[in-house]
């Protein structure tokens, strides 16, 4: 649906900071519900204050290419498809929390509400 770019955002007095921007590529900028999508996740992540979740710093659109661009703040690490891989390669073992294993297994929905009302 688009793809993420370096980028540099210049500011006054020789500011500057990495971004990351992602780009709706081209095939779909010209599908009112992709960039209808495109836009909300920019908004959404705009509300959201996670360390998970990077923060949009502007929404270009040019209005001659119909292209897109979404600039957010830079965070250095590994990309989630890395991260999945990863992940897969491992194959942690399932982990269970003892005491809540049993009583999920041997939960049972009561189809008798004249307890309810005692």
């Amino acid at each position: 649906m688009a793809t993420v770019h370096f980028g540099r955002l210049l500011g006054a007095v020789e500011f500057s900071r990495t971004v990351a921007i992602e780009h709706l590529l081209p095939h779909y900028s010209h599908d009112a519900e992709f960039i209808s999508m495109f836009l909300d996740e920019a908004r959404l992540a705009a509300r959201i204050q996670h360390p998970n979740v990077t923060v949009p710093l502007d929404v270009i659109v040019l209005e001659e290419s119909e292209e897109i661009f979404l600039v957010m703040e830079y965070v250095h690490g590994d990309t989630l498809a890395r991260l999945l891989k990863g992940a897969q390669v491992a194959k942690a073992p399932e982990r269970r929390v003892p005491k809540l294993d049993r009583p999920c297994r041997e939960y049972r929905p009561r189809r008798d509400h004249t307890a309810l009302r005692q």
